[in-house]
Parts: C-alpha cells; sequence; structure tokens
C-alpha cells in the first residue's frame, strides 16, 4: 500500500488545463474516420511507411522495434504503437470514460476488456477491467478495475517496459458477497512486455462498420498473448501524462 498522497502544488490548475485537453482529445478522429485506417501503404504516425498488409504468422519472431523496422528481418509492424487501442467490442478505453483522478472513481464499463494508449515521446495509459462469474452463485461474481499511467521504454531487442507513476495507479475491487463490497487501493505494478506486433486485420471479430482496422498484439512476461486490441483512436484518448500525485513518506 502506498502511503497518503498529496497533491503537487499546481496539480489543481494542471489537471484543469489537461482535462480540458483531454476532453477536446476525445472531440478526436477516431479510426473509423482515419483515412490511414485502410490505406496500410500511408506514412505511419512515427513518419515511416508502413510494408506489410497482411496478418503475421504467430510463430514468427516479433522484435520489432518501429513501424516499418524488424530488429531480425522477420515480421514488419504496419503502423505505430502511438494511439489508443481496446479490446473486444472496445467497450473499455483510457481517459476520463473509465478513471476520474480528482475524484478518485471508476466509471464501470459495458464489457469486460483491455486498453492500452501509447504517446510517441514515451508515455502510457492502461485500463483494466476484469471480471470472474461465479457458477453456483450468480450474485457472487468478482470483478477488478485497473488504471495506471507513466512511462515506457522501447528496448532495442523490441521489448516494452512500463514504468508507472506510483503515487497515481488505482484499482477497486468489485465482490457483492463480500463484507465490504466495494475496496478500492492504490496501485503500482511495474510491466514487461517482451513481444508485440500490429498488423492491418481485415476479418474484424467485434460488429463494426469498418472492413479492416489496426490490431495490436501485446505478450505477458510468460510469454501468453493479452487479448487482442484493434485500433480506436489516433490521437490517443489519455489524462494527464505527468504524475499528478506526490507519496509522503511518514506522513
Amino acid at each position: 500500500m502506498i502511503g497518503p498522497r498529496l497533491p503537487l502544488l499546481l496539480a489543481a490548475a494542471a489537471i484543469i488545463a489537461c482535462l480540458a485537453a483531454t476532453v477536446r482529445a476525445q472531440g478526436g478522429i477516431p479510426v473509423v474516420n482515419d483515412p490511414t485506417a485502410g490505406d496500410p501503404t500511408a506514412a505511419t504516425a512515427d513518419g515511416t511507411a508502413a510494408s506489410d498488409t497482411g496478418s503475421p504468422n504467430p510463430g514468427a519472431s516479433t522484435g520489432t522495434t518501429a513501424a516499418g523496422s524488424s530488429t531480425d528481418g522477420g515480421l514488419t509492424n504496419v503502423t505505430s504503437l502511438a494511439g489508443t487501442w481496446s479490446s473486444g467490442s472496445m467497450a473499455v478505453e483510457t481517459g476520463l470514460e473509465f478513471f476520474n483522478p480528482i475524484s478518485q472513481q471508476f466509471k464501470l464499463p459495458k464489457n469486460s476488456g483491455i486498453s492500452y494508449s501509447f504517446t510517441d515521446d514515451g508515455f502510457f495509459e492502461q485500463s483494466k477491467y476484469r471480471f470472474e462469474s461465479n457458477p453456483k452463485r450468480n450474485r457472487c461474481f468478482k470483478a477488478s478495475l485497473i488504471w495506471q499511467h507513466g512511462r515506457y521504454t522501447l528496448h532495442a531487442n523490441g521489448s516494452l517496459t512500463l514504468q508507472p507513476f506510483g503515487p497515481d495507479g488505482y484499482i477497486q475491487v468489485l465482490d457483492p458477497c463480500a463484507a465490504k463490497t466495494q475496496q478500492i487501493y492504490n496501485y503500482d505494478e511495474w510491466e514487461l512486455i517482451p513481444q508485440w506486433y500490429n498488423y492491418l486485420d481485415g476479418h474484424l471479430g467485434f460488429p463494426s462498420d469498418q472492413t479492416s482496422n489496426y490490431a495490436l498484439q501485446l505478450f505477458q512476461f510468460d510469454g501468453a498473448k493479452m487479448p487482442m486490441m484493434w485500433l480506436k483512436y489516433r490521437p490517443p484518448t489519455m489524462l494527464p501524462t505527468q504524475q499528478l500525485f506526490m507519496k509522503v513518506l511518514n506522513g
């Protein structure tokens, strides 16, 4: 557990300004209207040209450093990592639609899932909604909502490490059959993504008017695949990328 947290001296003004920017970002161009989403040869967000339009071989090496480049001459990504990516029906996303850092409250999505956002200058945001049913007692389900943000590092071997701003992250646990049905805690978990790749998916696994979209596959530290995500917004929809709170020792 993180000790008491104290807002930065200028946090109120900074948060208000940044949240206003977030609202503007929410009105940005969704990928459904992004002309590059249907054109794999268009220039990507990092200025490189895409060079592969097909779904990659899941068994291929994924040591990719950026769109249009590969560290081992194998798989070549077709677009930049930058943007907001969301799994399944895209009900979970980053930004104010999932978590409000001022009130420290989550907004329960319609469906479970995960969402990651990345910027070109090294910041990330993460939203996760996990749901565990109880076949014996339907009302005794368990659910958790996790939100973090911070910095990420793209390494030469293609792996990603996510270093969250420790005092800012939160997890909320829902358990209708527990003594306390809702509990919220500070959350700080460093994450290693050893492999990842993206490609143009022409066979979308969710209802959509789109005929194709960029897909992103991240891997967990043990090599297991995370749920497939699709590009939802570019530029990404994110909360302020700076640390919002301080950790006070012995406070």
